[in-house]
């Protein structure tokens, strides 16, 4: 299946990380640094295990900060970012499952 996670932070590079083992996975983010970091492979935030998983496991994971160019190709959305009020979630057509709310909701699959 085709997902995408929105927000690079600790919560969504843990659910794209996840995800990404049995799943193509699209890592959305507004910072290019933490776009650039995980697509070279290198976790933008500091956790052994997320460096491990993503020096030495396959992983179907991709990074970007253009999310409407992809968003019509993926099957479940996942926000982990306090700004998924600033998301055209309309783009995601009605075939999509996507889970987005306020940061004190619960945002996992």
């Amino acid at each position: 299946m085709k997902v995408a996670v929105a927000g690079i932070g600790f919560v969504g590079i843990s659910n794209a990380i996840l995800l990404a083992q049995h799943n193509e996975v699209l890592a959305i983010d507004i910072v290019p640094e933490k776009v650039a970091m995980l697509n070279a492979r290198q976790s933008p935030t500091q956790d052994p295990e997320l460096e491990d998983y993503l020096a030495h496991r396959p992983l179907r994971l991709k990074a970007s900060l253009e999310y409407l160019r992809h968003i019509n190709r993926v099957k479940a959305f996942s926000c982990a970012t306090e700004f998924a009020s600033d998301l055209n979630l309309a783009a995601l057509g009605q075939n999509v499952l996507h889970l987005c709310g306020t940061e004190s909701k619960n945002h996992f699959f």
